[in-house]
């Protein structure tokens, strides 16, 4: 009877940590799709307004022009961080006190969460400078 028990709270702990790693890796997979499709549109649009760009935003477009080059390196990088957070995450599971798992959950969302905001406002302040001295 207890083998069940102990069976149905693993099961539970495996299928957590899967939601976690996956909830996890959403926003790099919007991240490999951000730098590789829409960044280097960006850029081109950039240079044909003559546009003049910010250090964040160099520093996206390089981080894009990185991505397109080495998007096989990118991949499995992620996917092994990703192994290493769900082994952090199932271990954090296990203990009794599952304040760590939020910690380390929102930890890394909120970090993405902020990297995410980065690029978007590297991308969006050009967009506005141009427009704005258009209208002038």
């Amino acid at each position: 009877m207890g083998s069940n028990a102990q069976e149905r709270d693993a099961g539970k702990m495996i299928g957590s940590t899967v939601l976690g790693v996956v909830t996890h890796a959403v926003l790099p997979l919007a991240w490999f799709v951000l730098a590789a499709f829409i960044v280097p549109k960006f850029h081109v649009i950039f240079e044909q307004l003559g546009a003049e760009l910010s250090g964040l935003t160099v520093a996206a477009i390089k981080f894009s022009g990185f991505i397109v080059r080495y998007w096989f390196l990118y991949l499995p990088i992620l996917a092994l961080m990703l192994a290493a957070d769900g082994a952090i995450y199932y271990s954090l599971l296990r203990q009794p006190k599952k304040m760590a798992v939020y910690l380390w959950s929102g930890g890394i969302l909120l970090t993405q969460g902020a990297l995410t905001l980065l690029c978007v406002i590297a991308l969006y302040l050009p967009v506005m400078r141009t427009m704005t001295s258009m209208e002038s």
